[in-house]
């Protein structure tokens, strides 16, 4: 969670970067989960600070947009990936910690590092007391994520030039 906010802030990013992929920004946005989560369910131990750390989400990023760049792509859509990881960190930072959905209704700690072990946990914890508020937060980001993303497609035909078979 917020798993759909995440990839509609992919998805919000074709906006900023139209000639980026909508399913490769999706991931981007979804990335540092897809980092931990599956190797975590196969017993695989990724400590929480290198997925999903304020630093190491940084890190990342910059891991992407660097990347992106070597595959020859716009520095515009680079940075637009970049974001999309970053973008992870952010509706995190507001989630969590999450004790409304996993906590049994009872309040959690900050749970999300800055750096390193031992370093200050943070969290506004949007998520941590009403499962009403942490699914209308979703429902909310999800709806701009896709709004911006039907905004831009419809853009994008309005502007398009004619085809051959249109001249």
């Amino acid at each position: 969670m917020p798993l759909i906010a995440h990839l509609a802030t992919g998805m919000a990013g074709k906006w900023a970067a139209p000639e980026a992929n909508a399913f490769g920004l999706a991931v981007a946005a979804e990335a540092l989960d897809l980092a931990h989560f599956p190797p975590v369910s196969l017993f695989v131990d990724v400590p929480f600070w290198v997925t999903h750390g304020l630093l190491m989400s940084a890190v990342w990023s910059a891991v992407v947009v660097v990347v992106m760049r070597t595959l020859g792509k716009k520095t515009r859509v680079c940075v637009v990936y970049g974001l999309a990881v970053f973008s992870h960190w952010i509706l995190d930072f507001v989630a969590h910690p999450m004790g409304a959905i996993m906590g049994n209704g009872s309040p959690l700690p900050p749970d999300i590092p800055l750096a390193f072990p031992g370093s200050p946990l943070v969290g506004l914890g949007l998520y941590n007391h009403s499962s009403v508020t942490a699914y209308a937060f979703e429902f909310g980001v999800t709806l701009i994520g896709v709004g911006a993303y039907v905004w831009f497609k419809r853009r994008e035909r309005e502007t398009a030039l004619p085809t051959l078979a249109e001249v």
